[in-house]
């Protein structure tokens, strides 16, 4: 009797195992089978998905590309205009001969002193007068002699307050009064309309030099005049040499 139990619990035990193996078999197969079908059934889902992905990106650049592309042209605009001014600053500093200019020293700058003026001291000894144009390293127009004590002398800075002279718009030609505001800056008015513009380069009537850089307009609705605000396209307070050329 016991040993019929144990032949009956191992049988038992070998029919478990077969029935398992027959389900993993059964399963498999199944899967094998279903995966197909599945992806079938799930691709409208999937390509719903891209699409419906697809086109939130294409609105979402419709919407933002405006913004985007003004600001692209600004970048350009701003680099377009660096450039222009590069060339022209270049074009300005054309060599010179040891007849046509006097180098001198910067000794004391606007921001050095009271005046706002600059002081510098000419090196050798060729005759300087008042008067005379004070050019930059670059060939910037920034100034003219306003007094002469040896080899010392003072520069009347075109944005100094109180400088006040005319000049001309280069691109243009249109004739521009600028006053001189201190630290580098100027302004001027002029009637609504007239042809000038933010980067415009304002240039001396008699050489064409350089002289400075239109910064920002304003205008005034309920007035017939437009202020005009300008900038020296160099730094006054870092120069350290200037030409003087005689007049």
């Amino acid at each position: 009797m016991k040993t019929n139990f144990h032949k009956r619990s191992k049988n038992k035990k070998n029919l478990t195992i077969l029935i398992g193996l027959a389900i993993l078999i059964v399963f498999f197969i199944y899967l094998g089978f279903m995966q197909p079908i599945v992806s079938v059934l799930s691709t409208p889902f999937v390509y719903v998905g891209n699409l419906t992905g697809s086109l939130a990106n294409k609105a979402s650049l419709m919407f933002s590309s405006p913004q985007k592309i003004l600001e692209q042209n600004k970048i350009l605009q701003d680099r377009v205009d660096k450039l222009e001014l590069e060339l022209a600053l270049k074009s300005n500093a054309r060599v010179e001969t040891e007849q046509d200019f006097i180098l001198a020293d910067v000794l004391i700058r606007p921001s050095q002193n009271i005046y706002g003026t600059l002081l510098v001291k000419k090196r050798g000894d060729r005759e300087v007068r008042v008067g005379d144009a004070v050019l930059s390293k670059n060939g910037v127009y920034i100034g003219l002699v306003e007094e002469v004590n040896f080899s010392r002398i003072s520069v009347r800075l075109t944005s100094q307050p109180g400088f006040s002279e005319e000049f001309s718009v280069e691109r243009s030609g249109l004739p521009i009064r600028i006053l001189g505001v201190g630290g580098g800056n100027m302004r001027a008015g002029l009637p609504q309309g007239s042809d000038i513009k933010e980067y415009d380069l304002i240039v001396d009537l008699k050489s064409g030099r350089v002289v400075a850089e239109v910064g920002e307009i304003e205008a005034d609705e309920a007035s017939a005049f437009m202020s005009v605000y300008l900038r020296m396209p160099i730094n006054i307070f870092e120069i350290t040499e200037v030409y003087i050329i005689g007049s």
